[in-house]
């Protein structure tokens, strides 16, 4: 077991922090799977409108990996398919008959399973997507053997749900998957968790290389993990990883031959009426899990954690790789004079405002910038909070530049942009961290 202690960083202390409780099961009269969920993928429909399908039937897949499926999470009809520009498909949406009809296999002997049939048995199912790589973030190619495998039951995010609590009752299907995962990798299987869990479930894992990792967010973040026990060396070094809920669900088909169509989420933020634990089909409304659970008060609704997630509307679905769902005050007016008043109200992680000075208590924070865009200047705020070893601003201004050559040199394959959320969060500049971040792995991907 090897342990990781990181000084940098910060966790957040705002309101709305969810209670450690599963408050309800919350039924998806619709559901929503949005192909731009998912990077670096060119959506082929396999079904046109008012098809029925039932559970697990395949729905559309990878025109550049025709092996990788994407399943319907409910058993109904496909009510609705938008395309946006240049024919690109927005969004699929499946009206739920509520039967739960579904498409069922055998369980399959993992033991007893080859490479291949585990490899097929994972493709055809669905949950292929569940597995995604480094570098570039996307979702793992089944054709290559990864040089490991990373799984993070350390969550650190804003809000983000306790993997423990998640996985209550689904002990032995987490095992499973652990074993599934080993047969796909000739490397190490991490799984990184903090230095205070003491849970069987993980520190009695089998198959796996215990990990623990002590310090603020974005500790738990599987990015950062990777930078420290075996960093990527190249855009050819691949290794995958993949959530504590998505191992669960892998060894649950195999075990029942049913795709496993709910997870559990955190409903959370200053502007949620009761934060807490639910549980979702996945790919349900934002409208359905929020419903009658708002501040009637103008808000913003991002699937993911207010600092890596992204803004929704209520008719659309969360987020595929989302766990959590957070709501808080939209701030449309700028502060007059904002930077000449004492702040003692203000969150401040330097020392601008005298809030810095005073007892740490959680912060109402709404989605206000407090400033607007102005050059980058060079105060190591980006650095204080980035436990990596590389110059965040030395790679950010290579990729404005569009310099590839540089861009590898300082780390750009090292990197995914919810590892920089925290930078553009601390920013004195404003600047777009996460954004400029993915621009670059775009663009090392597309030339490099």
């Amino acid at each position: 077991m090897a342990n990781f202690y990181l000084k940098k960083g910060h966790n957040l202390k705002i309101t709305g922090e969810p209670t450690k409780v599963l408050s309800t099961t919350i039924a998806a009269d619709k559901v929503y799977l949005h192909p731009k969920d998912f990077k670096g993928i060119k959506p082929k429909l396999m079904v046109k409108q008012d098809d029925a399908v039932s559970v697990g039937s395949p729905i559309f897949y990878d025109k550049l990996n025709p092996d990788v499926k994407f399943v319907s999470p409910v058993s109904g009809v496909v009510s609705d398919i938008q395309f946006g520009d240049r024919r690109a498909i927005e969004r699929i949406v499946i009206t739920n008959d509520g039967s739960g009809k579904s498409v069922s296999s055998k369980s399959i002997n993992i033991e007893n399973s080859s490479k291949a049939d585990l490899l097929k048995c994972l493709s055809e199912s669905g949950l292929w997507p569940n597995i995604r790589q480094r570098p570039f973030s996307k979702i793992a190619n089944p054709n290559q053997t990864p040089r490991d495998i990373f799984i993070s039951v350390n969550t650190t995010a804003p809000f983000a749900p306790e993997s423990l609590f998640i996985l209550d009752g689904r002990e032995e299907h987490f095992q499973s998957g652990l074993d599934v995962l080993a047969k796909l990798t000739s490397g190490i299987i991490h799984l990184n968790m903090s230095e205070s869990e003491t849970s069987p479930i993980f520190v009695n894992a089998k198959n796996v290389q215990h990990n623990k990792f002590t310090g603020e967010h974005p500790s738990g973040n599987v990015g950062i993990q990777i930078h420290h026990i075996a960093p990527i060396a190249s855009k050819d070094d691949i290794v995958w990883y993949l959530d504590a809920q998505s191992v669960a669900d892998i060894g649950e088909f195999l075990n029942t031959g049913l795709y496993p169509s709910h997870k559990i989420i955190t409903l959370c933020g200053s502007s949620v009426l009761e934060p807490t634990y639910v549980k979702i089909t996945k790919g349900a409304s934002i409208g359905d899990i929020l419903f009658e659970k708002l501040n009637p008060d103008k808000t913003r609704i991002i699937s993911g954690d207010v600092l890596s997630g992204e803004s929704r509307s209520l008719s659309q679905g969360i987020r595929f790789y989302d766990e959590t769902i957070s709501v808080i005050p939209e701030c449309t007016e700028r502060e007059f004079l904002g930077w000449a008043l004492p702040g003692l109200s203000k969150y401040s992680v330097s020392r601008t405002f005298l809030s810095a000075l005073l007892p740490k208590k959680p912060t109402n924070l709404n989605t206000s910038m407090n400033g607007s865009h102005r050059a980058i200047i060079s105060f190591g705020r980006w650095e204080s909070v980035l436990p990596m070893d590389i110059l965040p601003e030395f790679l950010i201004k290579s990729i404005l530049a569009n310099d590839i050559e540089e861009m590898e040199k300082l780390g750009i394959y090292e990197c995914a942009e919810e590892d920089f959320a925290l930078c553009s969060f601390v920013c004195q500049s404003k600047i777009d961290v996460s954004g400029i971040i993915r621009s670059g792995l775009l663009l090392a991907e597309k030339e490099g």
